[in-house]
């Protein structure tokens, strides 16, 4: 029924279908036409996806946005504690998230980029559009293992820390020499410290996160460097700024790495709103900040981190979800 509700909600008028996946579509628009009155979307079944590019007219007529306010795309939240919610994103957002990102992680010309965060989930980090800014090539899978990424030799790929539990525990029989280090950009929770050190272990496989890196941690063990990883660190390029706040009196919190209070966010790649929700997307722009829903704790050096509280929900960055209530 999610998927139902989904499609009602957004008035999608096309649906893209992987072939393998066909019956779980057509079971949901035979729902859809049953449980509501919503018109049934166009099904377009996709049955071979390397050279379909190739197949595509290459001299239509590109239909510009009038302005880059305008949405270029909707990200539901999970809906685990209520109904779904549409997270609008726009495309200055989108333009300026993309850029930020490919900046912060080196991302140079014609990258080769494994796909596991799925497109759907924060515009995929807002690489749909970055890693095709750069001349790259996407590879997307079913399943990833440490094969994969030698075999189509990966220079960036993107993981919840879920992912990098899956790579590190891995068979032993499944791991290759890599012809170079690996950018792994994750994100979400804080991936654990032993994590981010097996990693390393691993040999030229290295995770980074959006913590700008400081020299003079180099020279800490290696525990002690995975431990300054995991943290959040401070906003990126295309963010105007990022604080912990007490929600009652919106005054930031003492940077002394143990006052746990709210993540709040302000800037042009924030969210522009919920689709159809006037009244959820006030309660969560009030007074020209996001308010996540998550906790976190700020260090002297004005760094967040998640991991040394107790983290509540996801936030709204880059069209990431907000608390569901």
């Amino acid at each position: 029924m999610l998927s139902v509700l989904l499609l009602s909600h957004s008035a999608a008028r096309i649906v893209f279908v992987d072939y393998q996946l066909l019956e779980i579509a057509q079971g949901t628009l035979d729902l859809l036409t049953q449980k509501t009155d919503t018109t049934p979307p166009i099904l377009v079944l996709i049955v071979v996806s390397e050279g379909l590019l190739e197949t595509v007219d290459g001299g239509f007529e590109i239909r510009r946005p009038r302005s880059e306010w305008d949405p270029i795309s909707v990200n539901y939240i999970s809906g685990t504690t209520s109904r779904p919610k549409g997270v609008v994103y726009s495309h200055r957002g989108a333009y300026l998230n993309a850029l930020s990102t490919v900046l912060l992680h080196g991302i140079g010309s014609m990258p080769v980029y494994l796909w596991t965060v799925p497109m759907f989930h924060c515009n995929g980090w807002c690489l749909t559009w970055g890693v095709a800014a750069q001349g790259g090539t996407n590879i997307c899978l079913r399943k990833v293992n440490p094969d994969n990424i030698v075999q189509y030799n990966v220079t960036h790929m993107g993981g919840a820390p879920t992912v990098l539990n899956m790579i590190v525990n891995s068979p032993v029989s499944d791991w290759r020499p890599l012809p170079r280090k690996v950018e792994i950009m994750t994100g979400g929770s804080p991936p654990p410290p032993q994590i981010l050190f097996k990693m390393e272990e691993l040999g030229n496989l290295w995770p980074g996160t959006y913590c700008s890196w400081k020299p003079e941690w180099d020279s800490l063990p290696s525990i002690e460097r995975s431990k300054l990883k995991a943290r959040q660190g401070v906003q990126h390029l295309g963010l105007e700024e990022v604080d912990i706040k007490d929600p009652v009196t919106t005054e930031s919190v003492t940077p002394d790495g143990s006052t746990v209070d709210e993540i709040m966010l302000r800037g042009n790649t924030v969210m522009s709103g919920y689709l159809k929700a006037l009244k959820a997307t006030k309660e969560a722009l009030r007074g020209g900040w996001l308010w996540s829903g998550d906790l976190a704790v700020k260090h002297p050096e004005n760094y967040i981190d998640r991991s040394e509280g107790p983290v509540e929900r996801y936030n709204h960055l880059w069209g990431r979800e907000h608390k569901d209530s």
